[in-house]
């Protein structure tokens, strides 16, 4: 699940994770506001949009009139919207930045049902639907995850090299700016 991380009061940051709907984004505002479809957008500032999920999480766009001055990574918005990636710095007039993250955090699920069988990387054994396993947030891959096959946390990363920390924390954070 994609994330904002947006300044709070502590000097420090906080990240809102962002749920498949479009919100808006305005230069006064320390908030991020969900925007109702159909709803007019706002006269000023940007809405960040949905625009694709994957494996590799959610994509989001940002559309902003050129006059808002919408910036992202320094450099204003050419036609109106630009496609975030990791990391992004979004800079509005009278704002503190905010930064967009697509890393989201493993987590301990049900395997979902599945037109095919779905081997587990580590020990090569199918794993069952409905069964305890974690997906990779980097490569989408699945493990069993269980006191009987701790498959996941077996090793300090995954196949692809992503930690396999449960611990909540996120690599990255606008502190290491």
């Amino acid at each position: 699940m994609s994330l904002m991380w947006m300044p709070d009061e502590a000097d420090g940051w906080s990240a809102v994770e962002l749920e498949n709907a479009a919100y808006a984004l305005r230069p006064n505002d320390s908030t991020l506001t969900r925007h109702e479809p159909g709803s007019r957008p706002p006269s000023d500032g940007a809405l960040l949009v949905p625009c694709a999920s994957s494996n590799a999480g959610d994509t989001f766009a940002l559309l902003a009139r050129p006059a808002d001055a919408a910036r992202v990574n320094g450099v204003a918005i050419q036609n109106g919207m630009r496609v975030l990636r990791d990391r992004d710095s979004i800079q509005l007039a009278n704002r503190s930045p905010l930064y967009f993250s697509s890393e989201g955090l493993p987590t301990v699920e049900p395997l979902p049902e599945s037109d095919q069988p779905l081997f587990c990387p580590r020990c090569k054994a199918s794993i069952e639907t409905g069964s305890p396993a974690v997906r990779c947030v980097s490569c989408g891959s699945w493990y069993h995850q269980s006191e009987e096959f701790p498959c996941w946390t077996y090793s300090e990363s995954c196949v692809c090299g992503h930690p396999t920390a449960l611990d909540g924390n996120h690599r990255w954070t606008p502190d290491e700016l």
